[in-house]
């Protein structure tokens, strides 16, 4: 649906649209809430960045490639993400995601079965994938088809068997809202990981990696915007 021709800077330009589309949609006035609303908004995106890079435009829109680029493979040292580097808190949610965590532990336990197995198993076959959007599409249609289907139905007769088929009934229904649950959690724990990333580099202010992050994000933010927010 979205396809990237500039194989050279595909990284790079994936890693824009997923990090600035929303943004980009905002100065536009698009609404970016569904699926077809953020194809359409990425599509524009990434052929307005094509005409410039293919006009007068060249030199700047490869120095935002590049630094798009650094920014990527630098979060990913870091383990923390873009809107976490660009937050401008000092790991102020701590507290916040330690409580959660401890709170919600006993039913992330329970909520784990059948989803650990429905989350895990296609990941093998998604990290060998070349195309990372690709990958999304092939683990949707793998969890819908197969291992969604097949775990809950296994879920459904096993509660049958031990209680009554009402309980089952009630059991299938909410393990929708279990997986829902279930990686919400593993989100949180994450999240206090990286706020807790976040503080320490925020108080090691020559801290020489996330500042160079930080000076490349906001050169792309300047430059991009400057360029696409009067494009027609």
């Amino acid at each position: 649906m979205l396809n990237i021709t500039d194989l050279d800077n595909y990284s790079a330009i994936d890693f824009i649209r997923n990090n600035y589309a929303d943004k980009y949609a905002f100065i536009k006035g698009y609404e970016y809430k569904t699926l077809p609303q953020k194809l359409k908004v990425e599509k524009e995106m990434i052929l307005h960045l094509n005409l410039l890079k293919n006009g007068d435009k060249e030199e700047i829109i490869n120095n935002i490639y590049r630094r798009a680029y650094d920014i990527k493979t630098g979060l990913k040292k870091l383990k923390i993400s873009f809107k976490g580097l660009n937050s401008g808190k000092k790991g102020g949610k701590v507290l916040l995601y330690s409580v959660l965590i401890l709170l919600f532990f006993p039913l992330w336990i329970f909520s784990l079965w059948p989803h650990i197995f429905i989350y895990t198993i296609p990941k093998p076959f998604i990290k060998r994938a070349k195309d990372k959007m690709l990958s999304l599409s092939f683990l949707l249609a793998i969890s819908c088809i197969i291992t969604i289907p097949f775990f809950y139905l296994i879920s459904f007769f096993v509660v049958w068997y031990l209680s009554t088929i009402y309980l089952a009934i009630i059991y299938l229904i909410v393990l929708p809202l279990l997986a829902m649950f279930c990686w919400e959690y593993v989100k949180w724990w994450n999240r206090l990981k990286e706020e807790i990333r976040l503080q320490k580099f925020h108080k090691e202010q020559k801290n020489i990696i996330f500042a160079n992050l930080k000076k490349n994000s906001d050169y792309i933010e300047d430059k991009l915007w400057s360029l696409l927010r009067d494009f027609n």
